[in-house]
């Protein structure tokens, strides 16, 4: 039960989990921690990463639009006909009252726009979003 508390906490907060979200599949800047990355330091793997600052995929939010379906990570994410990511972690948010999914999706899939995720052979509406969905100003994590 914690944690599934756990869970959806760090879901509404943009918090990625190691070895779900975050894996040496993806790599900084995909994965939203750029901000981490200095460049003008050396350190092991920096020509990796040269070049990488404007990827072409990233770790998105999306909540289904409708519903209270809680699709499990891997479920498939479409734009139309395309398959375009793959859940990474999802979870119901109660703060945010919706279902919250996490995946890797081109990086031209501003908030706003509109996917489908296939789940148990049925398609549910979904919207990518800005993350994090909840507190994004910091105001609760600083009180």
């Amino acid at each position: 039960m914690g944690d599934g508390a756990l869970n959806t906490m760090r879901l509404e907060k943009g918090y990625g989990l190691y070895g779900a979200d975050l894996t040496s599949e993806y790599d900084p800047y995909e994965a939203g921690l750029g901000f981490a990355v200095d460049p003008e330091t050396a350190f092991i793997g920096r020509e990796a990463l040269d070049g990488a600052a404007d990827p072409d995929r990233r770790l998105a939010a999306l909540t289904l639009d409708e519903g209270n379906r809680v699709p499990t990570a891997g479920v498939p994410f479409f734009d139309g006909d395309d398959r375009v990511g793959y859940a990474t972690s999802s979870d119901y948010g109660y703060s945010v009252g919706e279902c919250i999914l996490y995946g890797y999706l081109p990086a031209e899939y501003d908030p706003g726009t509109g996917l489908t995720v296939q789940y148990e052979n049925e398609q549910y509406d979904a919207t990518v979003r800005e993350d994090p969905l909840f507190d994004p100003e910091r105001e609760r994590l600083l009180r």
